[in-house]
């Protein structure tokens, strides 16, 4: 998850899927979503999305976008209209999506987008989406869900994102429904400290089923001293998820409120899902959990192994399913499937660093060693010091291949309980002061496998 900075212009979104509006929405209207800019202190401006059904257009898929903002008195403000045509893909015309932009003063305001076939124009069809301008700077924008997010590099591809905030791309729609075969869901916030109070908390993700049920609850980010308006922005998996609607909330916990954002966001039915390989479907659930929950390791973020967490039976076969292609084992045909690699991984891992500790501990692969060796497998440098001279017993690993990375393990209790202390990889987290753990010998363990000393995170004070 990251946060990236901008300029101050403040996003405010205003979720009117024309849709999900009652009366708001004419039967055979086009989808409209509608998000407002705040410029302090009065003025928005408004950005909109128009989805394009070319199931609803001529076969030229030829089309007209008229756009009108009248206010309450029914004076009209705005009327933009423009043209356009259906793309086409594999030979056949695609989806596609409109925008439109304008400014407005604070009040509350109607906008009616019509679409209109070029081939016949009495087809028109009709949406309007009431629009309140901000009368004060938020705490925070309502939420964008997105297929994708991230930075406008070139304006070679600044056209795929739908919306641009400074730097940052956001692939928006007029609804977002997931395809399974991408799984992807972004996110895109804005938080604004009110001026002169810095914002300090945390936000958090939240996935809920439509009849509001909470699935999965994750760390976004921590909030500390924010004194300038900056997005909160970064895309997740949700993969495995059955097809139906669900929400997904932005909970900011700050010093001395809560914020919540949500939007909602769909997962498409897709036929192969029912078709799960032979090897899966017959893994009772207790099979399940022991050979495949450390797959967890292998995911991205906390908010990806919330979600695999919270799924179903089925819905972790499914997910199985397409990390592995429907494989099934096979260790002894002389040919090592990613399966194959996974379950001998997980095998060893528990074999060799499981931690027990009375009728407690920890299997293998939840552990600190046992989690790195599942990420790559058997480091080609390997130093074990389980009685140095002076300092806890550590082991050093120490990867040619994978960006060279080492990983400096200590044994905090005496115990063989490894804890992983210091490490190159910016993937995993070290402690402070790592280094008054260990001895001087590990800095010469270090040197032999060629690994560059790390002489600027060595303290000069006394060492244990």
């Amino acid at each position: 998850m990251s946060i990236v900075k901008r300029g101050v212009t403040a996003l405010l979104v205003l979720a009117a899927l024309a849709a999900r509006t009652g009366s708001a929405q004419q039967p055979e209207g086009p989808r409209v979503t509608v998000y407002r800019t705040f410029v302090s202190p009065e003025y928005t401006v408004v950005q909109g999305l128009v989805g394009i059904d070319p199931a609803q257009l001529d076969s030229t898929c030829a089309y007209g976008v008229n756009v009108v903002v009248r206010d309450q008195s029914g004076a009209e403000l705005v009327n933009q209209s423009w043209e356009n045509q259906c793309p086409r893909i594999g030979g056949q015309h695609a989806r596609t999506l409109e925008t439109f932009q304008f400014g407005l003063r604070r009040a509350v305001y109607g906008v009616t987008v019509a679409v209109v076939p070029k081939a016949c124009p009495t087809a028109r069809r009709v949406t309007t989406v009431p629009v309140r301008a901000c009368g004060s700077a938020p705490l925070a924008s309502d939420l964008i869900l997105a297929h994708d997010v991230g930075m406008v590099d070139d304006s070679a591809t600044a056209g795929q994102w739908s919306i641009r905030r400074g730097s940052v791309g956001v692939k928006a729609a007029s609804e977002i429904a997931i395809d399974p075969a991408d799984p992807t869901l972004a996110y895109y916030i804005e938080l604004y400290p009110r001026q002169g109070e810095p914002m300090n908390g945390s936000a958090t993700g939240i996935v809920r089923r439509a009849d509001g049920k909470e699935l999965a609850s994750f760390p976004l980010q921590q909030i500390a001293a924010l004194a300038q308006p900056q997005p909160l922005a970064a895309s997740l998996s949700v993969a495995g998820l059955p097809p139906g609607a669900y929400t997904f909330d932005v909970r900011l916990q700050l010093a001395d409120t809560v914020v919540v954002r949500s939007n909602r966001f769909e997962i498409l039915a897709r036929a192969a899902e029912t078709a799960i390989a032979p090897y899966f479907a017959t893994l009772t659930e207790a099979q399940l959990s022991e050979l495949f929950d450390p797959i967890v390791v292998w995911l991205a973020s906390e908010a990806e192994t919330e979600l695999y967490r919270s799924l179903s039976p089925t819905g972790k076969r499914q997910y199985l399913a397409r990390q592995f292609g429907n494989e099934s084992p096979t260790p002894d045909d002389g040919n090592e499937s990613a399966i194959d690699a996974f379950l001998q991984r997980v095998q060893v891992a528990n074999v060799r660093f499981a931690e027990r500790a009375g009728r407690g501990g920890q299997q293998g692969w939840q552990t600190d060693r046992g989690r790195i060796y599942l990420l790559h497998g058997e480091p080609p440098g390997r130093t074990a010091k389980p009685a140095p001279v002076r300092g806890q017993p550590y082991e050093l690993w120490y990867y040619t291949t994978q960006n060279r990375y080492f990983y400096l393990f200590a044994d905090e209790t005496g115990m063989r309980h490894y804890r992983l202390i210091y490490t190159n990889d910016p993937q995993q987290q070290g402690v402070p002061n790592w280094d008054r753990m260990v001895g001087p010998e590990v800095l010469d363990d270090m040197r032999q496998l060629g690994i560059t000393v790390p002489t600027a995170d060595r303290s000069d004070g006394p060492r244990p």
